[in-house]
């Protein structure tokens, strides 16, 4: 908090959580320099491609498990079949 020489608080109180915010990352900006908001975008950025390649990635395992499923019915019928068939074999002879 920044006092004037009568001890007042020479800025306005912050509204809300964004005009805090908003201060706090200028003055972090400003002792920091340019750098930390190169950095604070980029981290945004790759979170931002992270939450991206994990959607990405769970649609995939979707597809791969509807595919597995659809497989092994495939699979099974074909089981079944065979086995209908073998059986009608041995009664025929």
């Amino acid at each position: 908090m920044a006092l004037d020489s009568n001890g007042v608080d020479d800025k306005p109180p912050a509204t809300s959580i964004t005009d805090w915010l908003s201060r706090y990352l200028m003055e972090q900006i400003r002792v920091h320099g340019i750098s930390f908001f190169l950095l604070g975008v980029m981290v945004w950025y790759f979170q931002s491609e992270n939450a991206k390649i994990k959607a990405q990635i769970l649609a995939c395992n979707d597809s791969l498990i509807e595919m597995y499923r659809t497989d092994r019915m495939q699979l099974l019928d074909v089981i079944n079949n065979n086995t209908k068939a073998i059986n009608s074999l041995k009664l025929d002879h």
